[in-house]
């Protein structure tokens, strides 16, 4: 039987994964302010800093994903209209 985590480590795995939403108002703050919360609270619990790297790692392949589907759909652009 696994240990039920406290109100607080909750809280802070939560904050790790919603703080992501951050993006919509400050650049890059769908990484930056999941970092954050997770290089100040991972010392705390493990279940933080589980969550804390969940949260980063899944935000970073986003960009990548989206970088790399935007130089794709650029390169396909440039070479439609060199017909």
């Amino acid at each position: 039987m696994h240990n039920p985590l406290d109100e607080t480590t909750r809280a802070w795995g939560m904050a790790c994964h919603l703080s992501a939403l951050g993006g919509f108002i400050i650049p890059f703050g769908s990484v930056l302010i999941p970092l954050i919360i997770w290089l100040t609270q991972k010392e705390k619990h493990p279940f933080i800093d589980e969550q804390g790297k969940e949260s980063v790692n899944f935000q970073i392949s986003l960009i990548i994903y989206l970088l790399s589907f935007c130089l794709i759909l650029v390169l396909l652009i440039v070479l439609r209209g060199d017909s």
